[in-house]
């Protein structure tokens, strides 16, 4: 089952900041229980995007790329759930309470979300996909579903 998505905005940044801003302005509309789907090529800049969403968030600690964690969790006016499902090989993998952090106790940032894409399809969530242009530049396109 796969939702329709709606495209909100679209954005060109040409370095780093600009891409952490646009998603810092982004997450501080945040109320809880967002549920916010990063989608690019490695390098693309889904955890720059991340750490955007953390800033906006009030979050202390910056998040790093953790393909090697799950998840981890970070404190700020809300709580951020970041999952990384890069390593994940199908949607059984998530043998622990994973829908637990798709509540509105926490804003939950997913990169590489395919693997999981029938249990986000049942929530309403942003589809955010980050297109290499060259260099630096990148075309950002937000999505609601």
């Amino acid at each position: 089952m796969k939702k329709k998505l709606k495209l909100l905005n679209t954005f060109k940044t040409s370095n780093q900041k600009e891409t952490m801003d646009i998603a810092k302005r982004f997450a501080e509309k945040f109320s809880g229980g967002e549920i916010v789907l990063l989608r690019g090529h490695i390098g693309a800049g889904k955890t720059v995007f991340a750490c955007g969403i953390s800033q906006g968030l009030g979050c202390k600690k910056r998040p790093i790329s953790s393909s090697f964690n799950l998840m981890r969790i970070y404190d700020g006016r809300l709580k951020m759930a970041h999952f990384d499902l890069f390593r994940l090989k199908s949607e059984k993998d998530l043998d622990f309470a994973f829908e637990d952090y798709l509540s509105e106790s926490y804003v939950a940032v997913i990169e590489w979300p395919d693997v999981a894409q029938n249990i986000f399809a049942r929530f309403p969530h942003f589809d955010i996909e980050i297109k290499l242009i060259k260099g630096d530049e990148r075309e950002i396109l937000i999505y609601e579903a």
